[in-house]
């Protein structure tokens, strides 16, 4: 069994930052939506283990989740967002954005184009994130301008939706046995006056 080791923490950048406004050119970085929610470690094995960004196992039924992980094979690690109970109509949800191991294979040095891959097991994003079932899938990714990402999901003004998470397609997962560090190639922009920013 593989020990727990603590994810990277992507680095914050604010909306009126010219960095964000070169990167919208380099089609070498892509964005994904920042999801309100627990970062969760996926363990893999005879059993589904839900850690929390500190080492803690999750208080949650990981047995609900356990019909879409029957065909991962064993020694896989997911790095994940876990929508539990943060709206009040959202709960059991899992959004998957990284693979970190797959079947004992150590990935972290594989640029993220390619640990992506392995989340093809999952369904893209569901037609709702509001639902009364669990439901677990994989991120979607958005190449397009970020700024006009930012700013729609500002406009939809939807709570589960924290801001964007854009990060370079090259990059490696970068983890630490003690503590998670920031990385300069995942960076988060929050929603302005969000309260996960203060």
């Amino acid at each position: 069994m593989i020990d727990y080791f603590y994810p990277p923490q992507p680095k914050r950048l604010w909306p009126d930052s010219p960095y964000l406004s070169k990167l919208c050119k380099n089609p070498l970085w892509d964005a994904e939506i920042k999801y309100n929610g627990w970062r969760l470690l996926i363990f893999v094995d005879n059993i589904i283990k839900l850690y929390n960004r500190h080492g803690t196992i999750i208080d949650i039924n990981a047995k609900v989740f356990h019909g879409f992980f029957k065909k991962i094979p064993s020694d896989t690690i997911f790095d994940a967002e876990l929508i539990n109970f943060r709206t009040k109509d959202i709960k059991n949800t899992i959004v998957i954005f990284d693979t970190v191991y797959y079947h004992g294979q150590d990935l972290k040095r594989k640029p993220l184009s390619e640990r992506r891959k392995y989340l093809d097991h999952f369904m893209t994003a569901p037609s709702s994130l509001y639902s009364e079932q669990p439901q677990v899938f994989k991120i979607q990714q958005f190449s397009t301008n970020f700024i006009d990402l930012y700013n729609t999901i500002i406009n939809r003004n939807d709570p589960i939706e924290e801001g964007i998470v854009i990060k370079q397609k090259t990059s490696i997962y970068r983890s630490h046995v003690s503590r998670g560090i920031e990385i300069n190639d995942w960076l988060k922009i929050r929603k302005i006056g969000d309260h996960a920013k203060v």
